[in-house]
């Protein structure tokens, strides 16, 4: 019997990542600091800090799991730090940002996994710090 591949589900902010803006005092030092550029007019720099192994653990599965990035965060923020992970593009399978989220009535953006319909969700493993931002 063939298994088929899993699909896992990557948030990034407090799951791959912890980002802490110039005006915040750092406790630790950052992996790296990241220039954002928003479309509304405006920089940023960030300190990003890697979670450990994080990145060791995606390479590991890269072979033998679909992945994919699912983050609640614009774009803008999110792909500065998606191309400092992955430099070459070949990690992600796909990006999802939040364009595809839902808006709870509190005000959330949760992730709307109707959008992986041509998958079962018994082949998909969400990894996230919130039990709460993902909804079908």
């Amino acid at each position: 019997m063939i298994l088929e591949k899993k699909t896992f589900v990557f948030d990034m902010d407090e799951t791959l990542i912890h980002c802490l803006t110039h005006i915040e005092e750092l406790e630790h030092e950052a992996d790296v600091k990241i220039n954002m550029k928003f479309e509304e007019g405006f920089e940023v720099e960030s300190s990003i800090m890697i979670r450990p192994f994080a990145m060791e653990i995606i390479k590991h599965l890269k072979s033998k799991a679909e992945l994919i990035l699912f983050t609640a965060s614009q774009s803008d923020y999110a792909n500065p730090i998606i191309n400092y992970l992955d430099p070459n593009g070949d990690i992600f399978d796909y990006k999802f940002f939040r364009d595809k989220c839902l808006t709870a009535p509190d005000g959330r953006y949760v992730k709307d996994l109707r959008i992986f319909k041509n998958r079962d969700l018994k082949d998909i493993v969400l990894i996230d710090n919130s039990a709460f931002s993902f909804g079908a």
